[in-house]
């Protein structure tokens, strides 16, 4: 399970501590002894012309500065131009003295053989480093890997009950020092613009979508700081797109050159900093890139290596000067700033040290496979299982409302239907350790751009197709969607002005049956066809999104057909439960296989949606069942016990056959508590209901299906962040 700390791109981005504490360490000096950037770069660069004043701001800044250290000359010594040297006088904390350290930092924990990397000082040419004291760290995670080093340093002289980390699921967290009065926060932003990787949890680098000129979004966090230090750099380096306006609207978004878009951010970082901070006030520091490693061969090491099994430093390194692209963006766009900016130069000092990334000694957030621990340097980390958590209260909730999704069916708009209790709209599904990012129809609807997403399967995954239609629907002009919806054919809702469709096809065992009408169900006999998944499969290989589920109608009596629905005398042979479950999917498996290029189709698999028709399940009456209930279940180890664990078993043996990846999408713990949610008694339904069942409601209860706005839209949630986030 993830906790809020717990980001990266990957784990051959992250920096083991001990790195951290020397950039920390850095920061330190930059805030009591250091130039500002127009002074630093003019050091790289002597034919520069600043402005008059930035040489009046230097000039009075070197007349009061404070020995800068043993060697220091009238103009400061360069930080950045040095060496490594011994010094067992290293680490300045050591790991296990640190409970702040997040587990994707603490190497040694995690099994690293070797200390030498730990013991190693920089030492810059004609100086030495003293030592130094605190602030807000404003980017990715690796600003926040320099935010953790830096409450690691200072933490041990802090008593116990003077100091407080709130790691937060938020953007911002802080770290508290009461008797100082002082804070060090980190705040998650790693375009520093608005984009949709600003859930700290749910995010990643490809397919980002940046929003031009939204810096404030994020920037009214950051007014008041006494000292913040940004960092962006390597989100910029991905395919990224620039929104022209807001997520909320349908806009343009266009591709951009990586160049341009990092000069956009710095120009939007310098205007924001002239406009809001106060430099008699306020420090400013920048930090330049941190290198990676993942390609042995720009050391002169193996072709097809990265930092796994490196324990000794490069020995030369190509210097990050103003000749790099980069380098003369930072330098161009900070030169024009009126407020000063220090620019911390971390890039070459830390690309000496492929040694001291965290590679593979970190916590991982999922059991890995044989063929990874055989091969450590394919290694990836993925994000937290959102299937175990909890329901809270959220009042902001639902995230549409019943009377304005004009596209609902009867079968669970509950409150047209006269449920009189409302508590069951207000919760949210909160992950351990992490949280779903919100759902946001624009992004989705931006996702689907002229692709068909479309739900397979059975009234459940109907319940899930309307609940989506519900939640993009509302940021779509009415001229602009429709949607036909059919019992016999597939249900489209159309997005006209994304060329997108949104499609519901109704395959209750995704076998040809006698089902496969909703006006005939086949409900006194039902005949599943085997090996006749190309029946309906045909349908499905025009869809860029494949959303399958299958389970309620195994569960009812059926026969097997071999042979065709044609022939006049037709074999059909009972087989167990499980037997069909398992054949089903299989030979959904193979169809997959057989059919989808997973560099155009992404599948998901909606696993089993639980049933509340027996209380006793739950510790209630044992007669009852989901009628009446407006609370949660709050235990849930018996609900499905005879059967879930092996319904799951079939699906991880089977799908872990395919060579086309399936993605779970695993709504049944979650969904098991929520007794209180069914449509049961407050829906249209198909009979008429007769006397005797009216004077005990609980006979006709349906607590299969679920009310919308309700349940189904938490595994939309969980849809749009696998979708968007994976």
């Amino acid at each position: 399970m993830k906790s809020s700390l717990s980001f990266s791109i990957s784990l051959k981005l992250l920096l083991s501590p001990y790195l951290f504490a020397f950039l920390t360490f850095v920061i330190f000096l930059s805030i009591f002894h250091m130039e500002d950037l127009s002074y630093v770069s003019s050091l790289h660069d002597p034919d520069h012309n600043t402005s008059n004043h930035t040489v009046a701001y230097n000039e009075k800044k070197r007349e009061n500065k404070l020995v800068f250290a043993i060697g220091d000359g009238m103009r400061g010594c360069d930080l950045f131009s040095g060496r490594w040297v011994h010094d067992y006088g290293w680490p300045l904390y050591e790991e296990n003295e640190c409970p702040y350290i997040i587990p994707q930092l603490t190497c040694l924990e995690h099994g690293r053989p070797d200390n030498d990397y730990q013991h190693w000082k920089w030492q810059p040419n004609g100086c030495s480093l003293p030592r130094g004291k605190r602030l807000l760290f404003v980017g990715d995670s690796l600003n926040r890997g320099q935010f953790i080093s830096m409450i690691c340093l200072l933490h041990r002289v802090i008593p116990e009950h003077a100091k407080s980390l709130e790691a937060t699921f938020d953007s911002l967290s802080l770290f508290t020092a009461k008797d100082y009065n002082a804070t060090i926060g980190f705040y998650w932003a790693p375009y520093l613009l608005e984009s949709n990787a600003d859930n700290p949890i749910f995010h990643k680098a490809s397919g980002s979508i940046v929003r031009n000129g939204s810096i404030d979004t994020h920037g009214k966090h950051w007014i008041g700081a006494d000292i913040i230090v940004f960092n962006t750099y390597l989100w910029w380096m991905t395919d990224i797109k620039i929104l022209e306006g807001s997520f909320d609207e349908v806009t343009d978004i266009v591709a951009v050159p990586r160049d341009y878009a990092y000069r956009m951010a710095m120009n939007n970082l310098v205007k924001w900093i002239n406009k809001n901070v106060d430099y008699e006030k306020t420090r400013v520091f920048f930090m330049t890139a941190s290198p990676t490693h993942k390609s042995s061969k720009s050391w002169g090491g193996a072709p097809n290596g990265n930092c796994y099994n490196e324990t000794s430093m490069n020995k030369k390194v190509t210097p990050w000067g103003p000749g790099n692209s980069i380098m003369q963006i930072i330098t161009e766009e900070f030169n024009k700033s009126m407020v000063p900016v220090t620019v911390l130069n971390i890039t070459q000092i830390s690309n000496y040290r492929k040694d001291a990334h965290t590679s593979i000694y970190k916590a991982q957030w999922r059991n890995l496979t044989a063929k990874q621990l055989s091969n450590p340097q394919k290694t990836k980390e993925e994000l937290c299982d959102v299937s175990s958590g909890k329901w809270v209260r959220d009042y902001s909730r639902p995230l549409y409302e019943e009377r304005d999704c004009p596209y609902l069916e009867k079968l669970t708009t509950c409150k047209e239907h006269g449920r009189p209790d409302n508590d069951y709209l207000y919760w949210r599904w909160q992950p351990h350790g992490c949280s779903l990012p919100s759902f946001n129809a624009t992004l989705m609807l931006e996702h689907l751009r002229g692709k068909t997403l479309m739900l397979v399967g059975d009234s459940l995954n109907r319940n899930q197709f309307f609940s989506l239609v519900c939640l993009v629907q509302k940021v779509i002009p009415q001229h602009a969607k429709s949607i036909k919806v059919s019992y016999s054919s597939p249900s489209v809702f159309t997005a006209k002005d994304y060329n997108a469709t949104i499609e519901y096809y109704w395959a209750p065992f995704l076998f040809q049956s006698n089902a496969d009408t909703a006006y005939d169900l086949g409900k006194n006999a039902r005949l599943v066809r085997n090996g006749s998944i190309d029946e309906h499969g045909k349908h499905w290989t025009r869809a860029d999104i494949l959303v399958f589920n299958t389970y309620l109608w195994w569960r009812t009596p059926f026969k097997i057909l071999r042979g065709s629905f044609d022939d006049e005398v037709k074999d059909m042979v009972n087989i167990p439960f499980l037997d069909g479950y398992r054949l089903a999917i299989s030979s959904l498996t193979r169809w997959i296989n057989k059919n989808i290029n997973p560099h155009k189709t992404r599948v998901f698999f909606n696993t089993m949606s639980p049933t509340h028709k027996l209380s006793k399940d739950w510790g209630g009456d044992p007669n009852g069942n989901c009628y009446n209930e407006t609370t949660m279940a709050t235990n849930i180890s018996q609900l499905g016990a005879d059967h879930k664990n092996m319904i799951m078993q079939i699906l991880r043996e089977e799908f872990n056959k395919s060579r086309v990846p399936i993605t779970f999408l695993n709504i049944t713990n979650l969904s098991s508590y929520r007794k209180d949610a069914h449509a049961s008694i407050y829906k249209m339904f198909w009979r008429n209901i007769t006397a005797q069942e009216l004077a005990n409601p609980k006979t006709y209860a349906d607590c299969i299906h679920w009310c919308l706005p309700g349940v189904p839209d938490t595994w939309n949630e969980i849809l749009f962040s696998k979708m968007i986030f994976h």
